[in-house]
């Protein structure tokens, strides 16, 4: 094995989102720096990071982050999923080539004082305007992969009503929520939303808490028992705090609270859906019904391809090569 040395870069080391939690707890435990999760993705070597740390280097707290920055091609942007990160999109970025550039959008809300919207339109207006502030004029190539599809969807809209050109809008195996009784309140709903869509897709732990167990708890409970259960089995890192821990609840909560309550309107535009070829294992709940939302869209113009694996794992090795090569026919 090669010894690990300042320009070693974390990603092709194996690094990945839930390390890259754990290595900025690290840090801030350690220096007492609190960094962007999203710092990883620009500033991937020890060298970079000290460079930071010691205040060498400017830190950006902007929701876009450089993915892949050259290239000729019109920049692609990939909008975050519920857990508000937009590392699912770094291997992407690869496989997409050095001639594609490729920009995330992250989740506010993870920095201290940074506000969490809880709805789709607020969230799709402030990445509107951090997309235009980097790209005055279209045409645009948006895309996002699960609730990010559902914001993407949502930015095409705005972005015509202004005017703009939207050349590509690709949603990567979006699903959506629809109550069964709309009358009801979601405010205990998302929390098992939370628990089916996060851990139970990206941990594998469908059983973390039981309906039984939430009953009889307030919403603030709930999320407090969540985190406890969590944080025993060590889902979080060992070194995150109860603060950040806290936090990157919250953000996925916004996300979820903003899936259940976005209005869809007919969009005028071409949408072109990617879609997981395996059934998406979904967590049971018997107050909602999740749907693939490309089958509830009004558009003008609607183009489906398939991509291997389940909604969780086409956007992971080596399913996501293909999503790559597939998506790469599109971007202009």
């Amino acid at each position: 094995m090669n010894p690990v040395g300042v320009k070693s870069n974390f990603f092709e080391l194996g690094g990945h989102s839930l390390l890259a939690v754990n290595l900025i707890a690290k840090i801030q435990q350690r220096f007492g720096k609190q960094l962007p999760l999203s710092t990883l993705l620009t500033n991937s070597t020890i060298e970079d990071l000290g460079s930071l740390i010691r205040g060498e280097t400017q830190v950006s707290s902007s929701s876009l982050v450089p993915l892949q920055t050259q290239g000729n091609k019109q920049p692609f942007f990939c909008i975050h999923p519920a857990g508000g990160h937009v590392f699912y999109y770094q291997e992407l970025s690869q496989y997409l080539g050095n001639n594609q550039p490729c920009y995330g959008i992250q989740a506010q809300g993870f920095n201290e004082g940074e506000k969490i919207f809880t709805n789709v339109e607020d969230m799709a207006e402030f990445y509107v305007k951090t997309l235009v502030e980097f790209k005055p004029k279209g045409p645009y190539q948006i895309g996002g992969w699960s609730f990010g599809g559902v914001v993407a969807f949502e930015m095409a809209q705005q972005l015509v009503q202004q005017g703009e050109e939207v050349s590509l809008l690709a949603l990567l195996d979006p699903w959506v929520p629809i109550l069964l009784d709309p009358n009801k309140k979601i405010d205990n709903l998302y929390m098992r939303g939370v628990l089916s869509r996060y851990f139970g897709g990206m941990f594998g732990r469908t059983d973390l808490v039981t309906q039984d167990e939430l009953l009889g708890l307030s919403s603030e409970e709930q999320i407090e028992f969540i985190i406890d259960k969590a944080e025993k089995l060590e889902l979080f890192p060992k070194e995150a705090t109860r603060k950040q821990n806290r936090r990157f609840i919250d953000v996925i909560i916004g996300t979820l609270k903003a899936t259940y309550t976005y209005k869809r309107r007919p969009y005028p535009g071409k949408v072109t859906v990617f879609r997981a070829q395996e059934r998406h294992p979904h967590g049971i709940d018997p107050q909602l019904v999740w749907v693939e939302m490309y089958a509830i869209l009004d558009v003008a113009d609607m183009e489906v391809v398939m991509v291997p694996g389940n909604h969780f794992t086409f956007i992971k090795e080596q399913n996501n090569k293909v999503l790559a090569e597939r998506l790469s026919e599109y971007l202009k």
